[in-house]
């Protein structure tokens, strides 16, 4: 179409931003999403989800602070979501800023999922990967106890969860003075 002159719809914008990035073309990706988003019509779902795809390929591309600037970018069209709440969140954990990690985390878990929007909804980031993030976060601070709360929380959603059980057994050593 675009070989042809064709001009591309918000929508058609939206999705061949997410081919790009999906074929690894990141700074082409970025040049599309963020046309995308200066179109008034587009869905403020897919506006959301412009502003996490563009942060993943700030990610790709090095431009970390880029990164967080499009996942706060998402502010702008509605209240937070948790799945960007978690990114937000996950940008500061590897930047050892634990607790900025913290609110970001703790904001994920106050959100609730609304179905009714018709959105990418991913069920772990409003309960899950909070609580096991909280725990690392909470740990690195030296908040021991709090650590082993979220822990327990993320255990009583996913039991058998790797992560949930290393740190399970973690806390066990801990207190056993091992």
């Amino acid at each position: 179409m675009l070989s042809q002159g064709a001009a591309l719809s918000a929508r058609e914008n939206y999705y061949y931003a997410r081919e790009l990035y999906y074929h690894e073309m990141y700074e082409e990706a970025l040049e599309i999403f963020g046309r995308f988003l200066e179109l008034p019509e587009g869905w403020i779902e897919n506006k959301i989800e412009a502003c996490t795809m563009m942060a993943k390929c700030c990610y790709k591309i090095g431009k970390r602070f880029s990164a967080l600037q499009a996942l706060l970018k998402s502010l702008e069209y509605d209240v937070p979501r948790a799945e960007v709440c978690c990114d937000v969140g996950n940008h500061f954990i590897e930047s050892g800023r634990y607790e900025i990690a913290v609110f970001w985390f703790e904001t994920a878990l106050k959100c609730k999922r609304d179905f009714k929007r018709g959105g990418f909804i991913l069920p772990d980031c409003y309960d899950y990967i909070p609580a096991i993030q909280l725990c690392v976060c909470c740990d690195k601070l030296g908040r021991y106890e709090e650590a082993k709360r979220y822990n327990h929380k993320a255990g009583m959603i996913k039991p058998g969860s790797a992560a949930y059980l290393y740190n399970k057994a973690y806390f066990e050593k801990k207190e056993s003075g091992a």
